[in-house]
């Protein structure tokens, strides 16, 4: 299921309950939250940019059990990001992994993922079919519209794109309903700066192989042992 203890309004009771992953990442990124920064000086400590930012590149790996919950898509993965995340990950995972694709975008951006997408597959896009649009304007209407690490029209027009869902809903919906609920004391500039690096730094949940490995895009290309190695070259010289 794709939220905890059905303290989302769109969780049912119906199978056992399992912690979202991206709930799990934000329950590590907020235990960061006011420690000494890692990376900076004695002084300083994380933020929740920071901290986000930190947890997704350092990327978390668990082993498979019934207490977090899988992506829907029956590769096992699970990608959020902005569009030169998704055109990254297209040049490395076969199309067949993205069972679908949801996005808020300029025509112009979706046209270019979709030329993207030719370059590597001849069949169809399909959407998710979930709440994430929805969720995508209830996200913006949350945010400020500049912050001191981001500005919300940039952020949008780099566009939003997410592939595979969870129990049939959108993960950065699971997400939202999540914050809204637990963390009454995010400002609108946290709200922008949890958006604005998310879709940066991109989020990929990949289960497979006993393991459900949680990063960033760049961590997850760096740490392809969590994936099932595929024939590149039959691809490269079905394009040529």
């Amino acid at each position: 299921m794709g939220c905890l203890k059905c303290n989302a309004n769109k969780c049912t009771c119906e199978t056992s309950l399992c912690i979202n992953p991206l709930i799990y990442l934000f329950k590590e990124v907020f235990s960061l939250v006011g420690t000494p920064n890692s990376n900076g000086t004695e002084d300083e400590v994380y933020t929740l940019s920071t901290a986000l930012s930190y947890t997704l590149t350092q990327g978390i790996s668990v082993s498979s059990n019934k207490n977090i919950c899988c992506p829907d898509c029956r590769s096992g993965l699970y990608a959020l990001g902005n569009l030169i995340i998704f055109q990254n990950l297209l040049s490395i995972i076969p199309t067949t992994d993205f069972c679908c694709i949801e996005h808020y975008s300029s025509l112009s951006i979706w046209s270019e993922f979709q030329n993207s997408w030719s370059r590597y597959s001849e069949s169809k896009i399909k959407c998710c079919d979930t709440d994430f649009n929805e969720v995508v304007t209830e996200w913006i209407e949350a945010s400020s519209s500049t912050s001191v690490n981001y500005v919300l029209d940039i952020v949008i027009a780099e566009g939003i794109f997410e592939s595979s869902s969870f129990n049939g809903y959108s993960g950065l919906g699971i997400l939202f309903n999540y914050l809204q609920l637990n963390h009454p004391e995010l400002t609108a500039d946290d709200y922008l700066d949890i958006l604005g690096t998310i879709m940066q730094e991109g989020i990929i949940v990949y289960c497979a192989d006993c393991s459900i490995s949680i990063s960033s895009e760049l961590a997850y290309e760096e740490n392809q042992a969590f994936r099932k190695p595929h024939k590149k070259e039959l691809l490269i010289n079905k394009i040529v």
